[in-house]
């Protein structure tokens, strides 16, 4: 390979990085405007499938996987990251007189980047395996006999601690319980759905 071969190949390398570069500072509102519409889309899939958990957990009693949880839980974060990126602002520089091309340039970057970022979580929001457990029914049903149990629990902690804070100079046996009559409906409260 001669020398003039060499430099030309080092050129070349250069001016596509350099293309590259440019592609982020020139392209920037096109990029910006293909992000806010992807994540409009992604937003969207995310409303839909919500849902369907809903739905699922008030009508079937299904648990949703982890992995859909997470995929919830990572959109909303990646939705929140976008949004306080600055999308709108035009940072200038030198009282305002000359733009920021810094700022833009890495602005660019990171749009690309999260053009990137949102595809990836729409490809993985499909869910191809579904987004509930299948549980059998001696799992679905204590997964609803525990949520009934807390909720009794609850009510019963929460009616106990009522008839405690009763004023002063008021017997507790006015209340229509005595303190050992409550103990023994709480006691028969939580015997009843166990047995």
């Amino acid at each position: 390979m001669s020398t003039l071969e060499i430099i030309f190949e080092i050129l070349i390398s250069i001016l596509a990085h350099l293309g590259k570069q440019f592609y982020y500072f020139l392209n920037i509102q096109e990029n910006v405007m293909i992000l806010q519409r992807k994540l409009e889309e992604l937003s969207a899939h995310e409303e839909d499938i919500k849902t369907q958990l809903q739905s699922a957990k008030s009508q079937h009693k299904k648990n949703p996987k982890k992995e859909v949880e997470v995929w919830v839980k990572n959109v909303d974060r990646i939705k929140d990251e976008v949004s306080t990126m600055g999308l709108g602002e035009d940072i200038r520089c030198l009282k305002g007189y000359v733009p920021n091309y810094l700022w833009r340039f890495n602005l660019g970057k990171l749009v690309v980047k999260k053009i990137k970022e949102v595809d990836e979580f729409q490809e993985k929001g499909q869910f191809s395996g579904g987004l509930f457990v299948e549980c059998s029914s001696a799992d679905c049903d204590h997964d609803s006999t525990s949520n009934v149990l807390s909720e009794l629990k609850r009510r019963a902690m929460d009616s106990f601690q009522k008839r405690l804070k009763c004023p002063s100079g008021i017997r507790r046996e006015s209340f229509g319980t005595t303190m050992f009559d409550l103990k023994q409906q709480v006691k028969d409260t939580f015997s009843g759905h166990h047995g």
